[in-house]
């Protein structure tokens, strides 16, 4: 999550980046909870806390 002020300092522009691999079908409703990762698409190991999108859906 990257959030930044616009250039007149008046609104906040909030850019969410994923550099996975994708997400699979039967876990896109879940990976908003805390403390929960999608299992692996390509059989790699996971990475991160899984409270990027719970804090993401937080804050917007």
């Amino acid at each position: 999550m990257r959030p930044m002020l616009d250039d007149n300092g008046q609104r906040l522009r909030v850019s969410v980046v994923d550099n996975s691999i994708g997400i699979r079908k039967e876990d896109q409703e879940r990976i908003f909870d805390a403390f929960t990762q999608g299992e692996p698409l390509s059989g790699g190991t996971r990475k991160g806390t899984g409270l990027g999108l719970t804090l993401t859906r937080q804050f917007v």
